[in-house]
C-alpha cells in the first residue's frame, strides 16, 4: 500500500508539473474565452455561453485540449515499457 501512494504522488507530480497540463489548461481556458466571443464583444450571459461552448466547436477544441496531456503520457508509457495490461 505505501509503493501505490508513492507512484500515484509521482504519477500526480508528473501530471500537474509538465508542459503539456499547461497547454491543456491554456487551450481550454482560450477556448472558452473564444467561444464567449460574439461580434467584437464579449456577451456576459451565463445560458449564452453554455450554449455556445456546449453547442459548437470549442466544445470539440476543449476536448482536444483536456485528452492531450492524457493521450501524450500513455504514449511515453507505453514507449518506456511501463503500462502493464
Amino acid at each position: 500500500m505505501k509503493n501505490f501512494f508513492k507512484y500515484a504522488r509521482v504519477d500526480f507530480y508528473r501530471a500537474i508539473c509538465s508542459r503539456r497540463f499547461i497547454i491543456g489548461v491554456v487551450g481550454v481556458f482560450l477556448c472558452m474565452c473564444l467561444g464567449m466571443c460574439v461580434d467584437g464583444g464579449y456577451n456576459i450571459s451565463v445560458l449564452y455561453v453554455f450554449d455556445a461552448v456546449t453547442y459548437g466547436i470549442p466544445f470539440l477544441l476543449v476536448t482536444i485540449f483536456s485528452a492531450f496531456p492524457y493521450a501524450i503520457s500513455i504514449h511515453d508509457d507505453e514507449k518506456m515499457d511501463i503500462c502493464i495490461y
